[in-house]
């Protein structure tokens, strides 16, 4: 069997990969995947460089940034997009006596890394509410679970989150005062991305992959499979019923939670360069196809049948 190493965020968005252990889809095309969680992008960015991992399913504003010089080692890295994800849901949740993104005036922001991923999200965010970048000040956590953590120790007043951390901090007591979708519609968030030039030596492996990948979310988008992707769900996270529910049901909606068939949105690939333009400056802006190569995945996909 071929080996592959993958890394990505502990979230309600690694359903895929739960559904395709427990339906033994990587095994059915010789792949032995193992799944490494990862405590933050910057950590997972430096592992996929440097080989440590092959696969990274990431913010797709995370591979921009370290192909164009804007992450943590400030050089140019050959990275590439082959398939989508969902399309991003993020809360901006903060502590339950503010009544507003305005009185995040003067507080202390959790982000996974200060220039990278939804960190972008958050500051067109405050931006539009009128709030500068001597309003706040920003403090690099990591991943999503850290940054729930760390609101929950009151050492934060706001973070962004994705499922099924928002739906725990709404029900825990904790604010909700705006979303992604509202101010970034076409945004998207995840994607797997690889080096370059690993993908064009392992083709064969990584169209199986995507094959694999593929299948398991055609098989949780399907309504008879609900009560087990919920339990997939509530048994890796360790989410009551109620809640890997609530979580399930917003990674199968056809408007918030993954494209068909993972398929990635073009136009939703360039929202999020755009951003990265408008805010770090980068220029010239490259062409969104520097960053995304379909083949792989038009190969999957049509091997999946």
């Amino acid at each position: 069997m071929d080996r592959l190493e993958v890394s990505t965020f502990r979230s309600a968005g690694c359903l895929p990969f739960y559904v395709a252990q427990h339906l033994g889809l990587f095994e059915k095309e010789d792949i032995e995947l193992s799944l490494h969680f990862t405590a933050s992008s910057e950590e997972q960015m430096r592992a996929l460089i440097d080989g440590k991992i092959q696969i990274a399913s990431t913010a797709a504003d995370n591979v921009i940034a370290w192909s164009e010089g804007q992450g943590a080692d400030h050089q140019r890295h050959d990275l590439v997009i082959f398939i989508g994800g969902d399309r991003g849901q993020l809360a901006l949740c903060t502590q339950p006596q503010l009544e507003s993104v305005r009185d995040l005036r003067g507080g202390k922001l959790g982000v996974d890394a200060v220039n990278t991923g939804f960190a972008l999200v958050l500051l067109k965010i405050l931006e539009q509410n009128g709030l500068s970048t001597t309003d706040y000040e920003l403090i690099k956590i990591g991943a999503t679970n850290l940054r729930f953590e760390a609101l929950k120790k009151g050492e934060i007043i706001g973070t962004m989150l994705t499922p099924p951390y928002d739906g725990q901090a709404r029900a825990a007591g904790f604010k909700i005062l705006a979303q992604r979708s509202d101010y970034l519609p076409e945004y998207i968030s995840s994607a797997g991305a690889v080096v370059r030039s690993w993908a064009e030596t392992n083709r064969n492996l990584l169209v199986r992959y995507i094959k694999s990948y593929v299948a398991a979310v055609d098989w949780a988008s399907k309504p008879i499979n609900r009560d087990v992707g919920e339990k997939l769900i509530a048994k890796n996270l360790g989410l009551d019923s109620q809640a890997a529910s609530k979580a399930y049901a917003r990674l199968v909606d056809p408007t918030q939670g993954y494209t068909p068939k993972v398929q990635l949105s073009i136009e939703g690939l360039r929202k999020v360069l755009e951003l990265r333009a408008e805010i770090t400056g980068l220029n010239p802006v490259p062409s969104v196809e520097k960053y995304y190569v379909s083949s792989y995945y038009e190969e999957g996909v049509k091997a999946l049948g």
